[in-house]
């Protein structure tokens, strides 16, 4: 068998063996034109006739690179034809779509791409979206994971096949994850196949690309089987998440929920490993709206301290809102925002006072260093310690004001308020935000960054520990 029949068997063998595509599918394949995409592209149509599948052609040109993008469209377009596939493109204005909706490039990237897939699966019928990540894409994604810090949802790296939508009926497979790039390239070459080169890949731009170009050949060359280790252990991750998925479906086969709500007794996570619980909470997140990437260790961490105390409430991502009451944990979106009065203002002289729907307390002590670190490793992000002899003047509560700037804690500089919201994504109902402030300026972004003019270091003698709790809407 030559070397491309056994690449062809191998992906037939990873389609059958993981049902990824059965026989009577309408599969999709998106295809950018690059090696990756055409070599799956044309490893789907070598195993259309054994399996017995319909296949379509996506192509989504995201007006990134000009006249390139445009060509690789073109060459998506004559592929396609050359193999009588149905066809279907469109052009999206990616950068457009990330100065009107926010985020990073690619974010805005993803966002508008998974979006395509939608309408190009209505399009075609489809129930299957094929992608043309490889081995190599998998190790990226393992180690960038456990460079941000994940669990073994991140230390999976990308599964196999997935939903498209929470909860829905269109998968998206990636058949080409236990084949190398190498393999895919040479497959090409012994056909006498093209693909369109992207030039900004070599260019080391972006995290990813640093891993790709720099990181990963470096770890290979301290061990030659690091990537495969790597990946070895990404499967074991799966297995373990696989288990603590199923535990966290029977925990929350009990929930109430509803599309802006989800409630469960608090007592059943408490009484459950944490890691099954942080699961389920995950999971109620994601229910109400909250999108998958933007789920961090720290939201988890918050919740299950608000489970653990029985009590108090905080804010997460994309307007959603925990909160526990009457020994019951709600996972739910906060209620339209009232008008603000932008020009409120209160004294915080000491104590506890309200702000909103808010309530501030400070409590002054003597600085202890052991205090503190525990303070470090437990505190939410409602809660901060600066240095009481920094302050000046009294305290105050407000709203942030238009251009207002503060040097976050650990910044070589100082940033507007405004620009430090929209790096963190906070949503425009979240604007503008509170902020304790002092003689000077800023000394809280609350709920999010002191200011490093306030931060408690080696010569502090006494702290001001700050609180804010958000009271639950049935009290406000």
């Amino acid at each position: 068998m030559t070397g491309n029949d056994n690449l062809t068997g191998r992906f037939i063998d990873a389609l059958t063996a993981g049902k990824l595509i059965s026989r009577g599918d309408r599969v999709l394949a998106a295809v950018s034109g690059g090696a990756d995409s055409n070599a799956l592209l044309h490893l789907l149509v070598a195993a259309r006739n054994t399996i017995g599948f319909d296949l379509f052609v996506g192509h989504l040109n995201h007006q990134l690179r000009g006249e390139s993008a445009d060509m690789d469209e073109q060459f998506v377009r004559r592929t396609a034809q050359e193999l009588s596939l149905p066809f279907h493109a469109e052009a999206v204005d990616v950068d457009a779509d990330r100065r009107q909706r926010g985020g990073s490039l690619e974010e805005a990237a993803r966002r508008v791409r998974y979006e395509f897939y939608e309408r190009a699966v209505r399009h075609f019928g489809a129930g299957r979206i094929a992608l043309g990540h490889h081995r190599g894409d998998q190790v990226e994604t393992v180690l960038f994971n456990i460079i941000r810090g994940t669990g073994l949802h991140g230390l999976r790296g990308m599964p196999r096949a997935r939903p498209l939508r929470v909860g829905g009926s269109v998968m998206i497979v990636r058949p080409l994850l236990s084949i190398t790039k190498d393999e895919l390239v040479a497959y090409l070459q012994s056909k006498g196949l093209g693909w369109r080169e992207d030039h900004t890949n070599a260019a080391m731009i972006a995290s990813r690309n640093v891993l790709r170009h720099r990181v990963i050949p470096e770890m290979e060359q301290i061990h030659s089987g690091f990537a495969q280790h790597l990946l070895a252990l990404a499967d074991q991750a799966a297995e373990a998440e696989a288990i603590v998925d199923d535990r966290a479906d029977r925990l929350l086969a009990v929930a109430q929920r509803d599309q802006s709500s989800w409630s469960i007794e608090d007592w059943r996570l408490d009484l459950s490993p944490a890691i099954v619980a942080g699961e389920a909470i995950r999971k109620m997140l994601i229910g109400v709206g909250v999108g998958a990437g933007r789920i961090a260790a720290n939201h988890i961490a918050d919740v299950l301290r608000l489970v653990r105390s029985n009590s108090g409430a905080v804010d997460l991502p994309d307007g959603i809102r925990a909160r526990v009451l009457n020994d019951r944990l709600f996972v739910e979106r906060k209620p339209a925002p009232q008008a603000k009065d932008l020009d409120a203002q209160i004294a915080w002289v000491g104590g506890e006072c309200r702000f909103g729907d808010r309530r501030f307390s400070q409590q002054r002590q003597p600085f202890d260093r052991l205090w503190f670190e525990r303070f470090l490793g437990e505190k939410t992000s409602g809660e901060e310690a600066i240095d009481a002899e920094k302050v000046e003047g009294n305290l105050v509560i407000r709203y942030a004001r238009e251009g207002e700037r503060f040097r976050p804690l650990g910044s070589p500089g100082g940033k507007k308020i405004g620009d430090f919201l929209t790096d963190r994504k906070v949503p425009p109902q979240d604007r503008p935000a509170v902020v304790v402030a002092d003689a000077r300026g800023v000394v809280w972004l609350v709920g999010f960054r002191i200011d490093q003019r306030v931060h408690v270091g080696e010569r502090t003698r006494n702290v001001i520990v700050l609180r804010v709790e958000s009271r639950p809407a049935d009290s406000v």
